[in-house]
């Protein structure tokens, strides 16, 4: 995984957990690609629903579940 990518995780999975959804929603989408886990997509999903992005949350909980 590149660095930058590696970077913007941490950085989501710290709003995440701060319950700061917007960072933690936008910084999820930036890096999202095949390297996010299950956990990762769950915790997009979460952000986004928390924001009101439902086509965006429940595409990132189907996700999390086929991973």
């Amino acid at each position: 995984m590149p660095a930058d990518v590696a970077a913007t995780l941490e950085t989501a999975e710290r709003a995440f957990a701060r319950n700061d959804w917007p960072t933690a929603f936008s910084s999820f989408r930036a890096a999202e690609a095949p390297d996010l886990s299950a956990d990762q997509w769950y915790s997009l999903a979460e952000s986004a629903w928390w924001l009101g992005e439902i086509d965006v949350a429940l595409d990132a909980f189907e996700q999390a579940h086929d991973d």
